[in-house]
């Protein structure tokens, strides 16, 4: 395992820490630089080993005891630049590489079956003849601009080889319909109303999203949609979910396993359980 210790900040830019390096040891490179357009932190993984997971843990402050994971990419010997767009918001953000070895193995996942907008019943392993199938959590509030993002995405797989859900952990159902019809969803909204598969998923943000090997049952991506910063009509897109399918119809495997989802907090609270007794 290999670590760097990175520090952001609005008026210093990046300052890099001295490598500290223990197990299995290699030639990866970890480097940064200010992407210029959008004058976000920008974190660079040179010359990775081929066989090895990559995770970046992400922190305002460098003595926290818990850092939060923002990226896990298994590149493939391919050399991977990520910018942090939670940098957005933060005056100061840390950063650490740590590298895994072996590549653990994906996620196992488990089947479900929810009921759509419309009424109709879904089931992974029922519907499972896709070569993916992707989750993407919302409620209603956000669901014009989750689709907002999705839609390019869906359209670049209108094949069908990948089927696209939304699932919607907070809202009534009666209220499902009008809220997809508003905003032109074209895709199932499945009603996850006891939180079953949301809380199954650690879903917290809307526009998240996890995409399933349903042939495997694996996991192959979590995170963010994408994330887009355009300055003077600049356009810088991180394309997190299309990259993810493109590898994976392409018979590749999936290089960026994990980000961080920006999108608004669902606030998911407790489910009230039936009293059966009653």
């Amino acid at each position: 395992m290999i670590r760097r210790l990175a520090a952001w900040g609005r008026a210093m830019g990046f300052a890099m820490a001295a490598a500290v390096a223990s197990g299995r040891s290699g030639a990866e490179q970890f480097t940064s630089d200010i992407d210029p357009a959008c004058r976000l932190p920008r974190l660079n993984l040179v010359q990775p080993a081929d066989d090895s997971l990559y995770e970046l843990l992400a922190s305002d402050d460098p003595s926290a005891s818990v850092w939060e994971s923002v990226l896990s990419v298994a590149p493939g010997g391919h050399d991977h630049s990520w910018y942090d767009p939670a940098a957005r918001t933060e005056r100061l953000r840390f950063y650490r590489w740590k590298r895994i070895h072996p590549r653990p193995p994906l996620a196992a996942t488990d089947d479900f079956r929810l009921v759509d907008h419309l009424g109709k019943s879904h089931a992974i392993l029922r519907d499972g003849d896709a070569e993916a199938i992707v989750l993407v959590f919302t409620d209603n509030a956000s669901m014009a601009a989750t689709w907002g993002q999705l839609a390019r995405v869906q359209a670049a797989f209108a094949d069908g080889s990948v089927r696209f859900w939304l699932v919607n952990p907070k809202d009534a159902r009666a209220d499902l319909a009008a809220a997809a019809q508003a905003a032109g969803v074209t895709v199932p909204v499945l009603h996850d109303a006891a939180q079953i598969v949301a809380r199954a998923y650690n879903i917290d943000r809307s526009g998240e999203v996890v995409v399933i090997d349903p042939g495997m049952m694996e996991e192959l991506y979590r995170g963010a949609i994408s994330d887009l910063c355009v300055v003077n009509g600049r356009v810088l897109r991180q394309d997190f979910l299309k990259d993810a399918l493109t590898l994976h119809h392409g018979g590749q495997p999936v290089r960026v396993a994990l980000t961080r989802s920006q999108g608004t907090p669902l606030g998911l609270g407790a489910v009230e359980v039936p009293d059966y007794a009653k």
